[in-house]
């Protein structure tokens, strides 16, 4: 993934880019993802948008780079009213302690869009455009490193209230790990690593000259 921020006008400037398959999304910028609603009118923002329409991977048009080309792509984003979720997280092993975090269907994590009281379990969303989202609740206990968690699929359609995420306990799973060294082909560089699996030392080469 690049990011890259447009001027004044919108424009931008992909360089150097690698042959291949591209898919090429815009999004707006935090001060200007949201325009708060006056007088009781509804408040408007900007969605993801991806170059072929859509909030998603697969409404996406992909593009092909070969050596030498050069592409020119127009994305545009129009403002449409931006929804709320209220709810409840339930399950943190102490009070207040537990993080969410909102990735949109493009798998891109929405930022400052969580309003919260550290001192209940109440979870306010803030304004989203429409759209499919995924929600991840966690919650750490700093001293016993035991953990609850969860994750909900939300398809946001209208303003959403009593939204719930129930924590649960999270599966401790045990790996172990064994490094297997076989003896290197001399056509290839030696390992820099000893039986063990830790770095040999570095040692200083020597140059030949031949004629």
């Amino acid at each position: 993934r690049r990011g890259i921020t447009t001027n004044d006008e919108g424009d931008c400037r992909f360089a150097d880019l690698q042959v291949g398959r591209y898919c090429v999304s815009a999004r707006p910028s935090e001060g200007v993802s949201s325009r708060s609603g006056a007088r009781g009118r509804t408040a408007l923002g900007y969605a993801t948008v991806f170059y072929g329409g859509g909030s998603d991977f697969a409404t996406a048009s992909p593009i092909d780079l070969i050596a030498g080309k050069h592409a020119d792509l127009d994305l545009r984003m129009e403002l449409q009213p931006l929804l709320k979720v209220t709810g409840t997280v339930s399950g943190a092993l102490r009070p207040g302690n537990r993080r969410v975090t909102i990735f949109n269907a493009a798998n891109q994590r929405v930022q400052n869009n969580l309003l919260a009281r550290p001192s209940d379990d109440e979870l306010q969303i803030a304004e989203l455009p429409a759209g499919w989202y995924t929600i991840h609740a966690s919650s750490v206990d700093p001293e016993t490193r035991e953990c609850t968690a969860t994750m909900k699929r939300l398809n946001l359609t209208q303003d959403i209230s009593g939204f719930r995420l129930a924590l649960v306990p999270c599966a401790t799973i045990t790996v172990n790990v064994h490094l297997e060294q076989t003896k290197p082909e001399t056509s290839k560089t030696p390992s820099l690593l000893d039986e063990d699996g830790a770095e040999r030392p570095r040692l200083r080469s020597e140059e030949h000259t031949s004629e």
